[in-house]
């Protein structure tokens, strides 16, 4: 960091093509899992800090999201990547006590029995490319879900 509060990309550029150690180990990513070094690894890991401050700051935007992150009540994995989420969390029991009345054109209610519920998760699974589409339009408590 520069004494004004921004970061220098160039000396965190030079930190990360020169730091002895494992890729993880250095970058700015909580969840890297790059082992090796290379120009190519340097470059992927460099944006990390930019896109992060810059994710967190629209997120933080939102009443008490700041405030939960800082007191624990939310982690954001990935924080580097909030506009393109590639994981997602579901409560199981979640799903088991409401289905999944949050899916456009598919709803449905609790499972009764068994096989039931694997078609609730044969939906799930199949919808998930619009439920990041859904997800903003319900409180977080209504949909049951959770990620990034």
């Amino acid at each position: 960091m520069k004494g004004n509060g921004r970061m220098d990309f160039n000396a965190y550029f030079d930190f990360l093509l020169n730091s002895k150690g494992a890729m993880a180990d250095v970058s700015a990513d909580p969840n890297a899992n790059v082992a090796g070094r290379s120009i190519a690894t340097v470059m992927q890991e460099a944006s990390k800090p930019l896109m992060k401050n810059y994710c967190l700051s629209k997120l933080f935007q939102h009443v008490d999201v700041e405030r939960k992150v800082k007191e624990g009540e939310l982690y954001i994995s990935d924080s580097h990547m909030l506009y393109a989420p590639y994981c997602w969390n579901f409560s199981v029991s979640h799903l088991m006590a409401f289905g999944l009345p949050f899916i456009p054109n598919i709803p449905s209610k609790p499972a009764v029995h068994a096989s039931s519920f694997c078609s609730i998760v044969y939906n799930l699974l199949c919808t998930l490319p619009t439920i990041s589409r859904v997800q903003r339009l319900l409180p977080a408590s209504s949909s049951g879900l959770t990620g990034t």
